[in-house]
């Protein structure tokens, strides 16, 4: 498995394979996208994009990450946990306060996962952009 930073050139191949959806969440500029390689296929990816915390908090920056997806066929490989310690490394090097993300509860393993890897877990409800309904969930924070 190959790991690797990319550009804007992968967003058409992650389009194709995982859809607009995601494709559309992808960062480049103010932020990164790194994709994980099974020789020419994406097993999965992970993208933030760096932001400034609002209100009185002065010059403190987050990576917030948007999208982080591996194939079903390569989960509990280790493969989302890499990419997470490649997007916690560039989060650091860019002198960002927290990475942070959001999950639906019905993603459990996925919560597993952020518990496991040292992220906190903040219950919280929010209204779907998408159905304009409720959403159960947890935003996820690392203090780095």
């Amino acid at each position: 498995m190959k790991f690797t930073k990319a550009d804007s050139l992968i967003y058409q191949e992650i389009k194709k394979e995982f859809g607009k959806e995601k494709a559309d969440l992808l960062h480049f500029n103010r932020g990164f996208t790194y994709v994980a390689l099974d020789d020419k296929e994406i097993a999965g990816f992970v993208s933030a994009k760096l932001q400034k915390l609002p209100y009185i908090v002065n010059n403190v920056f987050e990576s917030f990450i948007d999208v982080i997806e591996v194939k079903e066929k390569y989960r509990r490989k280790g493969i989302a946990k890499k990419l997470l310690d490649f997007a916690e490394k560039e989060s650091k090097e860019s002198g960002v306060y927290q990475i942070r993300a959001w999950s639906s509860e019905d993603k459990k393993e996925a919560i597993v996962m952020w518990q496991k890897l040292g992220f906190c877990l903040h219950p919280q409800e929010i209204i779907s952009i998408i159905t304009k309904k409720p959403v159960k969930g947890y935003f996820i924070t690392k203090i780095l």
